[in-house]
């Protein structure tokens, strides 16, 4: 099967399922590059770098540019313009916040990782399972890219599979 969809679309599916966290509060696509609005206040009980940043700038943008795909996972350059001395600290922060939330929702550790040089990777063969309706849950992405602003996926339906 082939999916086209928009980025607001690929967003609202995912808030419909519930494994977008409240936490990131705008997502908007230009062009290959994704860029997002965290909320910093959202978070419960965060360490002291991040309440520093915080005070500062309680929202910050991120931006996931540059998608690769391959083995299952899409990677992109993950940039994260504030944090200064912390950015580091806000991306590692950044990543163990939303993998905190996926697993609340069945979606199992590794389903994103941080990269050398500053890239993330985000594992497609883990998080359909909990973002899809349980009859499409056998459905195997083969490949994505992300173009324009769209997202197109081509994937896999195993009928005969899990019956």
């Amino acid at each position: 099967m082939h999916l086209d969809l928009s980025i607001a679309e690929a967003v609202d599916l995912m808030r419909a399922a519930d494994v977008l966290p409240r936490f990131i509060t705008r997502v908007v696509a230009d062009g290959d590059r994704i860029s997002y609005l965290l909320d910093l206040r959202m978070f419960e009980d965060p360490p002291p770098a991040i309440r520093l940043i915080a005070k500062v700038t309680p929202t910050v943008e991120g931006v996931l540019r540059d998608p690769v795909f391959a083995d299952g996972c899409v990677v992109f350059v993950f940039d994260s313009p504030a944090g200064g001395p912390y950015r580091a600290t806000l991306r590692e922060y950044q990543l163990a916040r939303v993998e905190a939330y996926w697993r609340t929702k069945g979606i199992g550790p590794g389903a994103a990782r941080l990269l050398p040089r500053g890239r993330i990777a985000f594992d497609l063969r883990l998080l359909p399972a909990a973002a899809l309706p349980r009859a499409l849950r056998r459905t195997r992405i083969e490949d994505i890219s992300f173009d324009a602003g769209r997202l197109r996926i081509d994937a896999t339906f195993d009928a005969g599979r899990g019956r």
